[in-house]
């Protein structure tokens, strides 16, 4: 496993344990995500195994950048190659609105590259469909794994006379958090909490600020997992993604799973991607994108209802149980690696 990448983060250590759990001996070579292109593309030269050292190559999400340079040492040194392109460049410049210019091109250019020449994994079978559209064909070397998540603590149940509806995540255009914003506002009696950092948090933050939402709190940064654990134990309700963007219909972001198997009740936006790994209504709910009355109302319902929320913790964490952990990860990323040529 090749890549810069942090073997904890979410995906990567899903992927991992679940490789493991199947008793894959792994070989971890990973080098610091602050390096940027050209020392990423160094050090993926020198770690890159020669034949006979390895079955396989596989490179973790966010390494898109080393497409090219991956197939061609593949090529050059007789070891197959297997990358995780669960976001590609392309998503990412979506993501920031920053879809003009000759930089986006080239990045269209390196994902068509990319997916037209390796063997990828991707997250849903919506965004692989985005990924064909990219690549102008057929990509039947682009296999689905969903995100999964590491086996999380059940939380306690929550405190029905302090409740708390709480966002945790990157601040980034697609997850809509101005949506949460304006739900707040029609909630003035309700409390939201906003975790996590990102691009557009400065905007948020003043953005709050000028709507005058006593009732929301800003906790800016990323935290350990038992500290971030430990906020989320307050939470009643966690909230998902919200963006009217395109990127809102094909991805389960990480979030939901892990709200999910910590038993909380979740609210996100209807999409595609949702429906082909859970069920609205049974195991959380869904309002329209870009809709903060719509959410509001929700979250209304929802607090109103603790039955409801109850239904709704165990069904969620019982979906996790039975399909999204490592233990069933791995096999579907064994059986990938071991039917490549």
């Amino acid at each position: 496993m090749i890549g810069a990448f942090t073997p904890g983060y979410a995906r990567h250590y899903t992927l991992l344990e679940g490789l493991r759990g199947c008793g894959v001996e792994l070989d971890v070579r990973a080098f610091p995500k602050t390096l940027r292109t050209p020392a990423r593309l160094r050090a993926l030269g020198r770690s890159f195994p020669r034949k006979g050292e390895a079955d396989a190559v596989f490179i973790p999400a966010f390494n898109q950048t080393l497409g090219p340079a991956a197939w061609a040492l593949s090529k050059r040194r007789g070891v197959p190659v297997l990358m995780d392109y669960l976001v590609g460049l392309a998503d990412v410049a979506e993501d920031r609105g920053q879809t003009a210019g000759l930089r986006y091109a080239a990045f269209r250019q390196l994902d068509r590259f990319t997916l037209r020449r390796l063997p990828l994994l991707t997250d849903t079978a919506a965004h692989r469909a985005v990924f064909e559209r990219l690549a102008g064909r057929s990509l039947p070397r682009l296999h689905v794994i969903p995100v999964g998540v590491r086996d999380l603590p059940l939380l306690p149940a929550p405190d029905s006379a302090s409740p708390l509806v709480q966002y945790t995540g990157t601040y980034i255009p697609f997850h809509g958090v101005e949506v949460m914003l304006e739900a707040a506002r029609l909630l003035p009696a309700v409390p939201f909490e906003l975790i996590g950092s990102g691009q557009s948090y400065q905007a948020m933050a003043a953005r709050a600020e000028t709507m005058a939402l006593p009732n929301v709190r800003f906790r800016k940064g990323y935290f350990p997992l038992d500290e971030l654990t430990a906020m989320q134990a307050a939470s009643t309700i966690m909230l998902g993604v919200f963006g009217a963007a395109a990127k809102t219909d094909y991805v389960v972001p990480n979030k939901l799973y892990e709200a999910l198997a910590l038993g909380r009740p979740v609210i996100t936006a209807e999409s595609a991607a949702v429906r082909e790994f859970m069920t609205p209504g049974e195991h959380l709910f869904t309002v329209p994108p870009g809709d903060a009355p719509a959410l509001a109302e929700a979250i209304r319902v929802l607090l109103a209802d603790p039955a409801r929320q109850a239904a709704l913790r165990d069904a969620g964490r019982r979906l996790i149980e039975e399909r999204y952990l490592p233990g069933h990860i791995g096999p579907l990323l064994l059986k990938v690696l071991e039917e490549m040529p």
